[in-house]
Formats: C-alpha cells, structure tokens, sequence
C-alpha cells in the first residue's frame, strides 16, 4: 500500500510538471463507458494509474453510476481536472502538521505523513504511536533525507502529556488522527466531560488548528445471493468472523454491517 502511495504521488507530480499525461482512462473523449440494465449511464474508472492492475488488486474495476437525472449519455461527463485539483491543495495556508500515528496499523502512519506534505503542502511532526514504537528506527531510515532537510520530524515520546503539549502548541496549524472518535473528541473539544459538553453546544472548540481524522466506519460486507453449497456458506462465515476479530476489530475495514438480499433463498441458513 504505501509502495503504491508513493508511485501515484510520483505519477501525479508527472502529470503536473507536464512530463507524461494524465491517465487516459480519466480523460475527455476516452471514457471506457457503458449502459446499465436500467440504462444509466456507467463509467470505468479504475484501474487507471500505473500500477493499478497488481496481482492483489488484478481483477478489480470501479466504476461510478452517473445519476440519470443529470447525464444522459458520455458528452455530459466532466474528465477529473487535475490542475483544478493541484490548485485547491495550494490553496491551503501550509504551516505545521501534527501526525499522531495510527496504533492499529503501522503502514497508516507513512501514508498520513506524504499526504500532509506532498498533497497538502504542510511540513510535518509525527508522533509514534505507543504500539508502534518498534518501526520508529526504520520509519527515520525511510524519510531520512526529508528529515535532513527539515521537513519532518518524528519523536517516540508515549504520555498523554506530552501528546497534549504537541496538539496545543501554537506552531501547530494542522492535526491529523487515526484513532477513535473518543480520542477525538477530548482533542478538539476538551478533555473535562463538562468543558466537552459545553463546547459542544456553543460550538466552539478548544483545538484552533484545522483538525483531519481517520476515526473508522460502519463498513458493509455484502452477501450476493445465489446457491451455494454448506461447505461454501461455512467458508464465508468464518471468513466474515475472521476479519471481525482481527486486530480486535480496530480497523477501517472491519465489517460491521452484513448486508444480504430479502428475497434471498439460502438468507436465513446463512445468518
């Protein structure tokens, strides 16, 4: 994942300076379009990036169902405009960023850093998360040469303490969270349940820098009904109860909404 992050900000500066063009697939006049059932007008969108078609994600496409009631057929498609893009990420004020890093996963807290610089034009501090301590070294050899010149730095350092003073400090202009919604809370509106509540109601929030977070989902796992056999059915869900418990349920991903067809013939068997 963060190896394909990389390609894609190095493929999307590419695109800026002019030295390739953008994807094909995203272009005008080069839409891979077709007609839904209800004939809505449907267009591929992915894979479009280099890379994109990996062993992982090989088979996967995305598409986006145009709503029908605003395009009719493909001339009415706008291309994603990436300078319109690059200019609304140069239209942020830049200053500092603070990464508190993700403790569910280690790969996340890599991602959040080259988002904060190279999409939103901030320099950055991190700070390790507690359980993540151990990719501190490696993470320091990763970014060294961004770290020499200045424009990150990471520390260890575990106290709620310590991670208060980074938050409130007034050099910070920008905090990124991956965590819960908890913790994100007592950050941007106080730690005190009543300073919380109070702030809440008057909207007014005791965290001043502009606050981004990653604070999970009520992710769906969708069940497409056919016929399937016992041992099938089993796979399935042990598989759903599998990614349920992993990490103790702390990630983005982690279904938490089964979703099956009504008139489904084999629904109740399965749930």
């Amino acid at each position: 994942a963060l190896n394909k992050q990389v390609n894609d900000l190095i493929f999307s500066y590419k695109v800026r300076m002019g030295k390739v063009p953008p994807p094909k697939k995203l272009s005008k006049g080069s839409f891979q379009t077709r007609k839904a059932i209800n004939g809505q007008l449907v267009v591929e969108t992915y894979p479009s990036f280099p890379g994109d078609e990996s062993p992982l994600l090989g088979k996967v496409k995305g598409e986006v169902w145009m709503d029908p009631a605003k395009v009719k057929d493909e001339s009415q498609v706008e291309a994603f405009n990436f300078e319109k893009a690059w200019n609304e990420a140069a239209g942020e004020d830049g200053g500092l960023m603070l990464v508190l890093g993700a403790g569910n996963q280690p790969a996340l807290t890599p991602v959040d850093i080259l988002q904060g610089m190279f999409v939103r034009n901030y320099v950055v501090y991190m700070k390790q998360h507690p359980l993540r301590d151990y990719v501190n070294d490696l993470m320091s050899v990763m970014f060294a040469p961004l770290i020499a010149q200045g424009y990150l730095d990471l520390e260890l350092h575990k106290s709620n303490e310590r991670s208060a003073a980074l938050v409130y400090h007034p050099s910070v202009t920008a905090v990124h969270l991956t965590g819960g919604k908890a913790t994100h809370d007592m950050l941007v509106w106080g730690v005190d349940p009543q300073e919380r509540e109070k702030n809440l109601k008057a909207k007014t929030p005791k965290l001043k820098a502009t606050m981004t977070s990653e604070l999970g989902a009520v992710s769906p796992w969708v069940v497409v009904p056919g016929t399937y056999t016992r041992a099938e059915m089993e796979s399935q869900a042990k598989m759903i109860a599998a990614v349920v418990h992993a990490n103790a349920s702390c990630n983005c991903n982690s279904p938490k909404c089964l979703v099956v067809a009504e008139d489904w013939d084999q629904k109740d068997e399965f749930l």
